[in-house]
């Protein structure tokens, strides 16, 4: 989640308009509850209904809601304000995702990473995306560029550990299952995989 900033004038809004908008930017920004952050969101676009960031943050509460063809409208939205956001459009691709929808999605990814090269969750999603699609090749560059850029990413790490099982390399499918468990000590994924190959965690 991010921050929908509200610079207010009391003078010409009043405390009560002051205050109610300042309530309804603190319920758009926070991640705890979607419903609130759904409802802060939408009641900013009602006074500003290009505000990307509102739209962003509601897309994103939608996503974890469940509701993703509204999420995809909202984070459409957002990018059509703000097309170099690289959040929005991984996102979208993440809501594509979902939806089985893998062109659609590694579209949003291409272009999150044009956007911003070193995001290496966007390089990790692409990842996911051409391994569903069976490009198990593909899906492992992206991978490798992911822990390249962040070698404390678990979820990387524990992706790329499958393909290498796909990939029938099992020493480097139990190195990477072992380093996803050295970052996050309670990964399941990545202990149920070593359990299944014969593996000590």
């Amino acid at each position: 989640m991010r921050y929908v900033w509200v610079i207010c004038f009391t003078l010409l809004l009043g405390a009560a308009p002051v205050a109610a908008l300042a309530d309804a930017a603190a319920d758009c920004n926070q991640d705890r509850d979607n419903d609130l952050s759904i409802r802060g969101c939408t009641e900013l676009l009602k006074r500003n209904p290009r505000n990307a960031t509102a739209y962003y943050n509601r897309g994103t509460a939608h996503l974890g809601n469940g509701q993703v063809d509204t999420a995809i409208r909202d984070f459409t939205k957002a990018i059509e304000y703000n097309p170099r956001d690289a959040e929005a459009h991984n996102n979208r691709g993440n809501a594509f995702m979902r939806k089985n929808d893998y062109p659609r999605a590694i579209g949003d990814y291409e272009r999150a990473i044009v956007l911003k090269p070193d995001y290496d969750k966007a390089h990790n999603n692409m990842g996911e995306a051409y391994e569903n699609q069976g490009n198990v090749e593909r899906a492992l560059d992206f991978y490798n560029k992911a822990v390249e850029i962040n070698p404390s990413y678990a979820r990387a790490f524990f992706n790329r550990g499958d393909i290498y099982v796909k990939l029938k390399e099992i020493d480097r499918a139990i190195s990477n299952y072992r380093r996803a468990l050295e970052i996050e000590p309670e990964h399941k994924g990545a202990r149920e995989a070593l359990e299944k190959l014969g593996v000590k965690p």
